[in-house]
């Protein structure tokens, strides 16, 4: 989360410029970032996410389902739209 690392002032495009730099995929609820990321492949991949904000369980077991299916180097440069 953008508050472990010292990030909660940073915009999206350096979200996704430390999660890329950390290997790290980035999860976020901006479409039209999502849409603009998704133009681009120099990033270690991001999920948009689409389901209802604040169900934070709904959005775990999404992502533990997502983790199961894709391996780091298979999601680099993508963009995932879930719900």
């Amino acid at each position: 989360m953008a508050i472990d690392v010292g990030m909660t002032e940073k915009d999206d495009p350096e979200h996704l410029q430390y999660a890329t730099q950390h290997e790290l995929m980035l999860v976020t609820q901006d479409q039209p970032f999502a849409g603009h990321t998704a133009q681009h492949s120099d990033h270690a991949g991001l999920i948009c996410w689409l389901g209802k904000p604040g169900v934070i369980g709904t959005l775990v077991r999404v992502l533990l389902d997502f983790s199961a299916q894709y391996t780091a180097k298979e999601v680099v440069g993508k963009v995932f739209w879930l719900k």
